[in-house]
């Protein structure tokens, strides 16, 4: 881990139980899954660095392992060496080598050949992970660390499949940092060593023209984006690249994992290639300046995030997989439910009104068949759209997950309703928007959004259900 990244406070005094091998200095890193200390190792005398994880943190002691395993399995110049792994007092910890230098979130690069030349780095990391069945699942900015050398470290394995032990796999969150997700990881499929590959393209991408390859304003429709449709080509946002640089990002960036290349090997053969055709000091070898902005955008949301329960963390992660679901409900068509007789002219306001109130009564049964766990009446009540898109068993599965780590419902009231002839991707016809503010054992403020459309028999049928 770093010595040379941020700042550095006192050492607390919780730390007595660890083995008196290690005499432990000062803080050197922290986030949501604990912190990192400089210590020294007095039996082999070398400088060390020791990660630790708070005591009862339920399920982050799993991942906390599965780092530990992961990463001590892989010996490879370009992959972080862990040293030792173990338990004091009930405080898991792991022993690292000591690193000097930046994340690559914040690394002063100066030049696209440089960026490519630890890009290729990675790539090679990530191959000796893959051939040993490791699959890191979270590769992003701030677990590409660029030494002061100039080496490159790959950090960070707490997310990681083995390959060959499935039973280590999450069970109740997303893997992956959502912003740097492939559309399998987004869409719940099992991420394989492509994941990695379309990982680490989007970082590149994003250090290249500094923006995601996403015209989205959201990190929701973002993620609907990359599972439904395709990213905007490298050349689109920097014509000067050279054409074997935008073909290589670009199929690494494929929706279909087929479609991408074979292996991490490859794709970084693919990049070092290209950066062979770049000039020196040429257009094409300069990061813009959005990059760097980016990268501070980056650094500031993402370095040292304040740690979390368990709970939350799993709750915002599942909210986020929610919006994709909202996203892709209202892109279906169904004709079911388009009106049988097209409106020409809009309802008046009494009409409306009584539109709304019966939306609104037929929403709340809906949300009410939620918190009494009858989640496949709710389905069966949706619409057409939904069944098309979820079958019972992935709506049940989602909607279970969500509701347990909401809670039960605490109350309930309707904040708003409106009526709308249009909605995105539907046909016209007569849809209401409700809002409720309700408040859960474990979430006081919640804003429940849902979306109901009248099909054919004047039926009204919820649409899309979106958390917030």
């Amino acid at each position: 881990m770093s010595s040379g990244e941020n700042r550095t406070v006192a050492a607390p005094t919780d730390l007595s139980q660890l083995p008196e091998r290690y005499a432990i200095g000062a803080t050197i890193g922290r986030g949501g899954m604990g912190r990192v200390y400089r210590a020294y190792d007095r039996v082999l005398q070398r400088d060390i660095a020791i990660k630790t994880l708070p005591p009862d943190q339920g399920g982050r002691d799993e991942r906390f392992l599965r780092e530990a395993q992961a990463a001590a399995r892989l010996n490879h110049p370009s992959i972080v060496t862990i040293h030792d792994f173990g338990h004091a007092g009930g405080t898991p910890y792991i022993v690292m080598e000591l690193l000097s230098g930046r994340s690559l979130a914040n690394a002063p690069l100066g030049s696209v050949r440089r960026l490519l030349e630890v890009t290729g780095e990675v790539c090679e990391a990530l191959s000796h992970a893959h051939e040993a069945g490791v699959i890191h699942r979270d590769v992003k900015p701030e677990n590409i660390f660029v030494l002061d050398s100039g080496r490159v470290k790959l950090l960070d394995f707490g997310l990681a499949i083995l390959v060959d032990r499935s039973a280590l796999t999450l069970s109740d969150q997303l893997p992956g940092t959502v912003t740097y997700m492939s559309p399998e990881q987004a869409d719940g499929r099992r991420p394989d060593e492509k994941s990695d590959q379309y990982s680490l393209a989007l970082v590149l991408y994003e250090l290249l023209t500094g923006s995601l390859p996403f015209d989205a304003d959201s990190l929701a429709r973002s993620l609907y984006q990359r599972v439904h449709g395709d990213p905007s080509s490298l050349r689109d946002r920097r014509a000067e690249l050279p054409v074997a640089l935008a073909d290589a990002v670009d199929r690494a960036l494929s929706r279909d994992p087929n479609e991408r290349f074979p292996t991490v090997a490859e794709f970084g053969a693919a990049l070092q290639g290209a950066s062979a055709s770049i000039d020196p000091g040429s257009p094409a070898d300069r990061l813009p300046p959005v990059a760097e902005r980016a990268q501070s955008a980056i650094r500031t949301a993402s370095v040292t995030p304040e740690p979390q329960p368990p709970q939350t963390r799993n709750l915002a992660l599942l909210l986020i997989l929610m919006l994709i679901v909202v996203a892709s409900l209202v892109t279906g068509v169904l004709l079911k439910q388009r009106p049988s007789r097209p409106r020409t002219t809009p309802p008046i306001e009494p009409e409306r009104r009584q539109m709304v109130d019966s939306a609104a009564r037929e929403a709340r049964h809906w949300l009410e068949l939620l918190d009494q766990g009858k989640i496949d009446e709710a389905w069966a009540r949706s619409s057409n759209v939904v069944h098309t898109q979820y079958k019972r068993e992935r709506f049940r599965e989602l909607l279970t997950r969500s509701r347990h780590m909401l809670g039960r419902v605490v109350s309930r009231m309707r904040r708003r309703g409106e009526y709308r002839k249009t909605a995105t991707s539907l046909p016209d016809g007569d849809y209401v928007e409700i809002e409720f503010a309700t408040v859960f054992t474990q979430k006081k403020s919640t804003l429940e959004k849902l979306l109901c459309g009248r099909d054919a028999t004047g039926t009204w049928r919820v649409i899309s259900y979106n958390l917030r």
